[in-house]
């Protein structure tokens, strides 16, 4: 149960990647900070900041760069 996220940064600057759950609440942290231009490639494994196991929903994957902000949605299927 994991799920591979592909992020390309155009230009070196600070980033951050988080997973929300459907009232708003970060679950997980999978990025904070500066990050230089490139491609990335991250692993969410359905767990929380404390490593504990989520239970099956929604959740929003939220990419943030300065003003800008992305959203999707993502599926945990248990």
């Amino acid at each position: 149960n994991q799920v591979k996220i592909r992020v390309k940064v155009d230009k070196s600057g600070r980033y951050s990647l988080g997973v929300y759950n459907v009232v708003g609440q970060r679950v997980r942290v999978l990025w904070s900070g500066n990050r230089d231009a490139g491609d990335y490639e991250l692993v969410w494994d359905g767990r929380d900041e404390h490593n504990r196991r989520l239970p099956a929903g929604v959740y929003y994957l939220i990419y943030r760069s300065g003003s800008l902000k992305y959203t999707r949605k993502l599926v945990l299927i248990r």
